[in-house]
């Protein structure tokens, strides 16, 4: 699977996330449509291990949706992730980063 971003490609893995740095988003996939929905977008100086913690919100939504396929897409980036993610959350104002829900609520 393969999302796009400015020109940018995040890209999964069957073996899962890298131990790179970068930008990775959370998708909820609707296999009977097709369709997918981003629910989080983070970054990190190594994407594997921050997926991987238990209190992560892909890790909450995977217990969650059961029937529903959760994904975790990546882009390995050294210089300017930080800035890409700000980006991001910015533009898709994705259900679960904290971040836009203070924009919102001033």
């Amino acid at each position: 699977m393969e999302i796009f971003y400015k020109g940018l490609v995040f890209k999964t893995s069957e073996f899962g996330p890298p131990n790179d740095t970068g930008v990775y988003i959370v998708v909820v996939l609707d296999l009977e449509n097709r369709n997918y929905r981003l629910c989080y977008i983070g970054s990190s100086v190594n994407i594997k291990s921050r997926v991987e913690q238990k209190n992560h919100p892909y890790i909450k939504l995977y217990n969650r949706m059961k029937r529903l396929c959760v994904v975790v897409a990546f882009l390995s980036v050294k210089i300017g992730y930080q800035e890409l993610e700000k980006e991001m959350i910015s533009h898709y104002r994705p259900l679960l980063n904290k971040q836009h829900k203070k924009l919102n609520n001033g």
